[in-house]
């Protein structure tokens, strides 16, 4: 995945991204790493 200007919305990346819903993202990223995008965003 490329670079994001800070002006696009997460729902825009996860449109971008192929996904139907932001809920939709967020169920298969946590199935995939363990976490909430949030969760991961603040361990990192």
């Amino acid at each position: 995945m490329g670079f994001y200007p800070a002006i696009k919305t997460v729902l825009h990346i996860v449109e971008d991204a192929g996904f139907n819903s932001k809920s939709t993202f967020n169920r298969v990223f946590k199935q995939m790493t363990g976490f909430t995008p949030m969760q991961y965003r603040q361990a990192g």
